[in-house]
């Protein structure tokens, strides 16, 4: 692609093809459980984000803006017609945002505990983790030990293990986040300063949309959700062909693991489009 190179994985598949965006911290590795469940079904596709991943991380250059721009290079990259835009929490905004901005949208779109404002406790739980981002483990085993002890990572399986570990690279000294905290802190910053206007975008929309919300908060029941009920209702309410389903799970079990209940979601879902 001109300018940035991006990192993708697939998953071949009969179906329409789905474009997987992650979560902040995230990587295309992330979407791994949820593709098993979908392909061969479907074509199942997640980018690694600028600076996340195995994409090029330039020193500026980061939002949400920049991300919906280098999707649509992405999505005209990979000659993609019209594919299912699924995006989970940080990714949610910008797939929410390219279905609201692009010319041509896309053939549908799914907002995996995402596209709404971000709740403040949210921020400042992602605020406080960025800053470990630049943390260096001895080895991947303490890497894990750590993330295992986490309390929005429970149920903790090898699965989830497994995907946590693309997220990290060998350095000197050990294993480190392939996402640099400066990185995340400019997206935080850049999206106080200029956040979405939602109810515009939700209204915008003019592809079928699914957004699946997680029922548990990251810290407990109700305790930081990232899409808290009143604007989960709002967004069923406002974009124009908007299903709900909600799932037993938080903010980032919704995704990671074996997320068996989304994917039911999202199956049933893309089978009401054919």
């Amino acid at each position: 692609m001109p300018g940035i190179r991006l990192h993708a994985e697939e998953w071949p598949g009969r179906g329409r093809p789905l474009l997987c965006l992650p979560g902040q911290i995230g990587s295309a590795h992330t979407y791994a459980g949820l593709a098993a469940r979908l392909a061969p079904e479907h074509r199942v596709i997640a980018l690694d984000p600028r600076g996340r991943g195995k994409s090029a991380a330039p020193a500026a250059g980061y939002g949400y803006q920049v991300h919906v721009a280098d999707t649509l290079l992405a999505i005209e990259h990979l000659g993609l017609r019209r594919p299912v835009l699924v995006g989970h929490s940080f990714g949610g905004i910008v797939a929410l945002c390219l279905a609201a901005w692009a010319p041509e949208p896309p053939g549908a779109l799914v907002l995996i505990d995402g596209g709404a404002p971000i709740p403040h406790d949210v921020t400042a739980a992602v605020d406080a983790v960025a800053t470990l981002l630049d943390t260096v483990y001895p080895d991947v085993n303490d890497y894990l030990a750590q993330l295992a002890a986490v309390p929005w990572f429970q149920p903790w399986t090898s699965m989830l293990a497994e995907q946590l570990l693309s997220l990290v690279e060998p350095v000197p000294g050990g294993v480190r986040a392939r996402a640099r905290a400066a990185t995340i802190q400019q997206e935080l910053q850049i999206y106080a300063d200029g956040p979405p206007v939602y109810p515009s975008l939700w209204r915008k929309v003019r592809c079928p949309t699914l957004v699946v919300r997680a029922r548990l908060g990251m810290f407990g029941l109700n305790a930081a959700h990232a899409l808290p009920g009143p604007d989960y209702r709002r967004m069923l309410a406002e974009i124009p062909r908007a299903r709900g389903v909600e799932v037993l799970a938080n903010h980032y079990t919704v995704l990671l693991g074996d997320p068996a209940a989304t994917a039911d979601a999202v199956r049933a879902f893309l089978t009401g489009l054919d």
